[in-house]
C-alpha cells in the first residue's frame, strides 16, 4: 500500500502518480535547481498528502484574516479554527486540552512519532539562548523553534482518503480509479454530471458522459469488455 509507508514520499515524486508541476523559472531563488523548482501534486488516492512528508502546518492566522478583509466572508481565523480543531485527532498529550488542538477528529496528529535525542537538546538549547519554543500551530507563528506536528496514526501515514474515505468506500461511496475527471457538464447554469475518462491499461483510454451512477456502472461495464484499442472519437456518449 503506498499510503502506510512514511519515507516512500521522496521516492514518489516525478512518477505516473504526480502531476509533476513546475514551477517558471526564477531569477531570484532555486539557483541550484536552474531557476526551477518541482511542485509535486498527487495523483492518487488521498492526493498530495501521499507525496508530502506529512509535516501538519495550518498557515498563519493573519493570512486567514487578510483574506476576510478582503471579502471572503466566514475565512477569519477565529472562524476557520473551530473546523480545524474539529478535523484534528491530536493524540499528543502536550497538544490535548488546549485551545488550538482538537481531538476525536478523523486526522491523528502527533508529536510523538520517532525523534532524534538531539532534538530535545536543541529545544532546550534554544531555550537557554532565549528563543521562543512552542507550537507553531497556536501561538507560535512569527519566530522560535518547535518540535514538527505530523499527520501519523499508529506509526502510519494518515492521507487525507485514509482519513476521511477509506471506511465508507464500498458501503456509502464507490471509487473509481484510474478515473479522470475532464470536466462538469452543465444545463441551465446546474451541474447535472462530469464527464470521465476511463483508463484500464495503457491501450485503451475510454471518454464517457455520465449523469447518473447507473450509467456509469453501464458504462465501465461495458468498456471492461472490449479487448482492443480505439480512438477516443468513435465512442458516442451516454444519453442521459
Amino acid at each position: 500500500m503506498i499510503i502506510v509507508f512514511l519515507a516512500m514520499c521522496g521516492m514518489l515524486q516525478n512518477t505516473p502518480i504526480d502531476w509533476a508541476y513546475r514551477t517558471e523559472k526564477q531569477t531570484e531563488s532555486h539557483f541550484g535547481y536552474g531557476g526551477i523548482s518541482n511542485w509535486p501534486r498527487g495523483k492518487v488516492l488521498g492526493g498530495s498528502s501521499i507525496l508530502n512528508y506529512m509535516l501538519y502546518m495550518r498557515g498563519h492566522s493573519q493570512d486567514y484574516d487578510e483574506w476576510r478583509d478582503l471579502g471572503l466572508e466566514g475565512w477569519g481565523w477565529e472562524e476557520v479554527l473551530p473546523y480545524f480543531k474539529r478535523a484534528e485527532n491530536m493524540e499528543s498529550e502536550a497538544g490535548k486540552g488546549d485551545k488550538y488542538h482538537g481531538t476525536g477528529g478523523p486526522l491523528s496528529v502527533t508529536m510523538d512519532n520517532f525523534k532524534v535525542p538531539v532534538i530535545d537538546l536543541l529545544m532546550r538549547a534554544a531555550r537557554e539562548l532565549g528563543y521562543k519554543v512552542g507550537d507553531v500551530n497556536g501561538d507560535l507563528e512569527d519566530e522560535g523553534f518547535n518540535i514538527a506536528q505530523h499527520t501519523i496514526r499508529s506509526g502510519e501515514r494518515t492521507g487525507t482518503f485514509r482519513a476521511y474515505a477509506e471506511q465508507y468506500s464500498g458501503s456509502k461511496i464507490t471509487v473509481l480509479t484510474f478515473a479522470h475527471v475532464n470536466k462538469v457538464i452543465f444545463r441551465d447554469n446546474i451541474a447535472v454530471g462530469v464527464e470521465v475518462g476511463l483508463t484500464f491499461n495503457s491501450q485503451i483510454s475510454i471518454l464517457g458522459f455520465v449523469s447518473r451512477f447507473q450509467d456509469l456502472v453501464e458504462l465501465i461495464n461495458t468498456t471492461r469488455n472490449k479487448k482492443s484499442s480505439f480512438p477516443l472519437a468513435q465512442l458516442e456518449p451516454l444519453k442521459y
